[in-house]
């Protein structure tokens, strides 16, 4: 029996979080980690711990902040912030004359962070100019709790400063003592929320964000559960909104209200007006 995919199953049978065969490489080393950390000889005694506390969830909660992966610097996926400057912002700014004035942009599977943050520095530069007047909020989930804790903290390694325009630096990181200190009025714009994306069919604010930027979370799931989560993110966008995906996943087959749009370097999904 291998124990490794057997504890990969009953992940999938109570969360359904989908571990590819390809990743393995990645999640039985966390496996390996929290078997550890409870004193555990192998993963068959940890996967009959995890059955024996499955109504308290305590350690299955460890579990999944353990595989949780998010972003490590600031503009980890340059393309995607140009992007949110230069095409999709101005976009819905143009089409939208009438609306409220209010943007958000979705970080799901924020990870600490950083990313959300960058998205809010995008936002706030263009408040001198073509959201001059406008109420932006940068929104970061995860399922970590303790991702979401330093993110809410907002204090970094000076590592995370790659690619970080000076002019950026120096408006809204605070240096001190080998770290880095999120300002305060850029973290006005912000809120980290602790979101398990395996609530997504269920639990979704309807036509209330503009751009979701997914931080490969789709990538965590099967055909069938990753289609569900599609339909809960179409409803979650107001129309004309963008779904940004990461690097190892696509809409492939489960495009319905979405039209495949692209930019200098990359591609996302736009809502289709009017879809509902």
């Amino acid at each position: 029996m291998d124990e490794v995919l057997a504890l990969r199953d009953y992940l999938y049978e109570r969360t359904g979080l989908y571990l590819p065969n390809s990743r393995r490489y990645m999640f039985e080393g966390r496996f390996l980690a929290r078997m550890e950390a409870v004193g555990l000889a192998n993963l068959g005694q940890y996967l009959a711990y995890l059955r024996k506390e499955e109504k308290s969830n305590g350690e299955l909660t460890c579990l999944l902040n353990e595989l949780a992966v998010g972003a490590l610097s600031f503009f980890a996926d340059p393309v995607r912030f140009r992007a949110l400057g230069e095409v999709f912002i101005p976009d819905l700014v143009r089409r939208d004359k009438d609306r409220s004035k209010e943007l958000v942009v979705w970080c799901l599977g924020c990870g600490t962070g950083q990313e959300t943050y960058a998205a809010a520095m995008v936002m706030h530069q263009l408040q001198q100019t073509s959201l001059q007047g406008w109420n932006c909020l940068a929104w970061g989930t995860d399922r970590s709790v303790s991702a979401i804790a330093a993110a809410r903290e907002g204090v970094y390694a000076e590592f995370a400063l790659r690619g970080v325009p000076r002019s950026l630096l120096e408006q809204y990181l605070v240096p001190g003592q080998g770290q880095v200190r999120v300002s305060q009025h850029l973290k006005s714009m912000v809120r980290f929320d602790q979101f398990d994306v395996a609530r997504l069919p269920t639990a979704v604010p309807e036509n209330k964000v503009d751009i979701i930027f997914s931080c490969c979370e789709l990538a965590h799931f099967d055909r069938q559960e990753r289609g569900k989560m599609v339909e809960a993110l179409h409803r979650t966008l107001r129309d004309g909104g963008y779904l940004v995906l990461g690097n190892l996943e696509s809409l492939h087959g489960l495009r319905d209200g979405f039209r495949l749009v692209h930019f200098p370097g990359g591609f996302a999904y736009r809502k289709l007006l009017n879809s509902g």
